[in-house]
């Protein structure tokens, strides 16, 4: 099988971005590593293990969709990569609510404090990849959709 680049592209972005999300919390931008006030991981550690669980989720079907390239598989590709990549903001910010601390012993979220890493780094990246997982798949959907084949 012969990969041709450009008709490809948008997979291999997205093969690179599922790489960075999962390589994001706990080595380019490290979530904070102190331990809570029960003893266990913060809150932000989780949202970083949901974060690496994401990432290796959009490698996968980026890659799966590389490796099959039929058209109605690429647009649900760059659909659910679009969608976990919003995810990757949205589980640390607690809009979608993983875990109960009360209830699990554990939740995602964000620490309180506004000095903390996962305020001060990890969620600065994190804004910054979801934008670029967004326009990269926006794009990749309507050049898909208006490609005549």
């Amino acid at each position: 099988m012969k990969l041709d680049i450009k008709k490809n592209i948008f997979h291999i972005v997205n093969i690179i971005l599922g790489l960075v999300v999962a390589l994001t919390p706990f080595q380019l931008f490290p979530v904070c590593t102190m331990k809570s006030e029960m003893g266990g991981p913060m809150k932000c550690y989780w949202s970083g293990k949901a974060m690496v669980y994401i990432g290796i989720a959009m490698l996968i079907i980026s890659l799966v969709s590389l490796l099959l390239n039929k058209k109605t598989l690429n647009y649900i590709s760059y659909l659910l990569v679009a969608v976990l990549g919003t995810l990757i903001y949205l589980i640390p910010t607690r809009v979608i609510k993983i875990g109960d601390k009360m209830v699990d012993g554990w939740e995602c979220g964000l620490c309180g404090m506004p000095m903390m890493s996962c305020i001060t780094k990890t969620m600065p990246a994190v804004k910054i990849i979801m934008i670029v997982v967004l326009i990269v798949n926006i794009v990749a959907l309507t050049l898909n959709f208006l490609r005549k084949e």
